[in-house]
């Protein structure tokens, strides 16, 4: 005998609710994959972005064995951003300023970078030294594939001179080559967030990173001819505070962490305190509701909180805090 319809029809719907239950599970499966990757993506990004934070602040303010006082400023190419005011060709060649904060407001705290590309309340940090991976011999210098590079040439314990690769011959006549005298490579950064990864246009828009734009740690770097441009360096990087350990009695040790904005001499900030958010790249079943607490009393929060920077829109997102604090070793060498 054959099956009857109301066999084959409870056959039919058990069938389906096998496969409901099946597909349930492998979509519930999937998505804690994700969240999972997500999750183990945002470790990374953390770490790496404190590593990288870390190794350049710590390199701020290195002159090969030079007061930066005694650094002369020679014939050079260096140029801003077209539009800048501020952030000029004398403001990044400024060797006497290895070190200098900048503390986060609704707009960019200095013009290096337009409000497009400029997440609001975030503290940008700018960082001048020489690259000390870049010592290059005289007769190097004199190449014509350096001749639009900028060098710092040092005598150990006596002076320097900032110039172009190709005025090597003005440089030759300010510090002669000899015993004791080397030429590096001259770095410029400013360190800030932008709110897209990959930029379409000049600047961060919505339809950038396919309509979702991705909050990012960018450098804002000296090029080989001269000009700036801005590198990304790490994504999903939501929020950054500085504070600045200051030295008032030249003891070599951190008296008090002040703000930005309430340091009058750069030249005593000893170390840093850095505080970064870093979110997943993948929507979660949860809801963040959490106040992070970062350097400076600064409060990152959701859009019930009393903070001044929230993220509201995005707490579907996980995301953690880290806070490291970074001496300024340059600075604390006797």
């Amino acid at each position: 005998m054959g099956l009857s319809l109301i066999e084959v029809m409870i056959a039919m719907t058990l069938g389906l609710l096998i496969l409901a239950g099946a597909s349930s599970i492998f979509i519930s499966s999937k998505q804690g994959f994700r969240v999972q990757d997500s999750a183990g993506r945002m470790q990374e990004n953390t770490r790496y972005a404190m590593n990288h934070l870390s190794q350049i602040l710590r390199s701020a303010d290195f002159w090969s064995g030079v007061e930066p006082e005694l650094i002369a400023i020679g014939p050079h190419a260096i140029n801003g951003p077209s539009a800048a005011k501020t952030c000029n060709s004398d403001w990044i060649a400024n060797v006497r300023d290895g070190l200098h904060g900048y503390e986060g407001a609704a707009t960019p705290p200095i013009d290096c970078v337009s409000a497009n590309d400029y997440v609001a309340n975030s503290d940008m940090v700018a960082i001048r030294n020489v690259d000390p991976k870049t010592f290059t011999a005289p007769e190097d210098v004199a190449l014509a594939t350096n001749a639009k590079r900028h060098y710092v040439r040092t005598r150990v314990g006596a002076n320097g001179y900032l110039y172009q690769g190709e005025m090597h011959s003005d440089a030759d006549s300010h510090i002669p080559s000899g015993d004791g005298v080397f030429n590096y490579e001259y770095d410029f950064q400013l360190l800030f967030l932008r709110p897209c990864s990959v930029k379409a246009g000049n600047a961060c828009s919505k339809s950038d990173d396919n309509g979702k734009p991705v909050p990012t740690l960018v450098s804002l770097q000296l090029q080989t001819d001269g000009g700036v441009s801005q590198v990304a360096l790490v994504d999903n990087v939501e929020q950054m505070q500085f504070e600045y350990g200051i030295d008032s009695d030249n003891d070599l040790v951190v008296d008090s962490y002040q703000k930005a904005s309430a340091i009058s001499d750069w030249r005593k900030v000893i170390s840093i305190r850095a505080g970064i958010i870093v979110r997943g790249d993948a929507l979660d079943h949860f809801t963040d509701t959490k106040t992070y607490f970062m350097p400076s009393g600064f409060c990152y929060g959701p859009k019930s909180s009393k903070c001044a920077a929230k993220y509201t829109g995005y707490e579907r997102y996980q995301r953690r805090l880290v806070v490291k604090d970074i001496l300024i070793r340059n600075r604390i060498r006797q």
